[in-house]
């Protein structure tokens, strides 16, 4: 951690860029953390044009299935090996304050740049519990805190933009990743608390929209997105082309088709109808060579036919060598 809390939100608007990428968590054959793979995927993340940070422990890191002490190792793992070259956000879920509290301290003390702050994850939720829940943990934060406002069904509950501005008071609050999968949920969001809070979106073509209507509310940096898994690669550079191009005030259409032709078969569909398909996203990776794994119980595999019609997908758009 590069900053004093209280400087969280400066910190966060001069420094945060480009797109956060979430790691994968590699496990080895009999299911644990293969150790080895992570810091060499860190490095193959690292050399991406697009890449601007590294957000570990997320759901696309299959979080759920990971005890405490991987979560920690984990980020262990991906702080040391970045040794400081871009910012490391660190996940924390929970759904008991004090276990939250105390995973938010182990990820500062790890050297997390950043923590992300879900609501609690399961159980019957009001929004007054939920504003408590999050308002004592960032009472004791001394890190920076993003707020997940996620709109998934997976999730169940979305930290609305009235208890965004609750938790203004809290200097630790500096960010919000909007993912409502609803562009006017965006913008919403950018309107409420853009002027306070980075507002960041991992859908680049939100991103794109927020900063073309409202650029000076709209950061140049998406948290916490899978899309370089399977996205960007030297030869085939999408995301860092698309970015460029909406930055510069240029036409954005043959980049955008692009982008929204592989994500919305590899993801955004499955997004949309409540969650995220982890396996699949594993398995592209994979394809691309990036190191991945199986994934552990409760996800299964993707089934061949996927597999094969998402790989001729990246194949398409130069993704992948024929």
């Amino acid at each position: 951690m590069r900053y004093d809390v209280t400087d969280a939100r400066e910190w966060a608007r001069a420094t945060l860029r480009g797109h956060i990428v979430t790691t994968l968590t590699p496990f080895a054959d009999d299911l644990t953390l293969d150790e080895d793979a992570l810091r060499t995927q860190v490095e193959e993340l690292l050399r991406l044009e697009c890449t601007g940070g590294l957000y570990v422990n997320s759901v696309i890191g299959e979080v759920q299935s990971l005890t405490a002490a991987e979560r920690d190792r984990a980020l262990e793992i991906v702080v040391g090996q970045v040794g400081g070259r871009v910012p490391v956000v660190a996940v924390t879920p929970g759904n008991a304050v004090p276990d939250v509290v105390a995973a938010v301290e182990r990820a500062r003390l790890a050297g997390a740049d950043l923590v992300m702050l879900w609501p609690p994850t399961f159980g019957y939720r009001t929004p007054e519990g939920v504003l408590r829940f999050l308002e004592e943990v960032a009472d004791s934060a001394r890190i920076g805190l993003c707020l997940y406002a996620s709109g998934l069904s997976e999730f169940g509950f979305r930290i609305t933009t009235s208890m965004q501005r609750s938790l203004l008071r809290f200097p630790a609050v500096c960010a919000v990743k909007e993912a409502s999968m609803s562009l006017s949920g965006y913008l919403e969001t950018l309107g409420a608390v853009g002027d306070d809070l980075i507002v960041s979106c991992p859908l680049d073509e939100y991103w794109a929209t927020g900063r073309r209507m409202l650029p000076t509310k709209a950061p140049d940096v998406l948290l916490g997105t899978s899309r370089p898994l399977y996205m960007e690669t030297a030869k085939a550079p999408h995301l860092s082309r698309l970015r460029a191009a909406v930055n510069a005030g240029g036409p954005v259409e043959a980049e955008l088709s692009n982008v929204l032709a592989v994500a919305g078969q590899l993801h955004t569909k499955f997004l949309e109808a409540g969650g995220h398909n982890l396996a699949l996203i594993k398995a592209m990776a994979a394809a691309r060579g990036l190191p991945a794994g199986p994934v552990r119980p409760p996800m299964s595999p993707s089934d061949p036919a996927t597999v094969t019609a998402g790989t001729e997908i990246m194949r398409q758009h130069g993704l992948l060598d024929r």
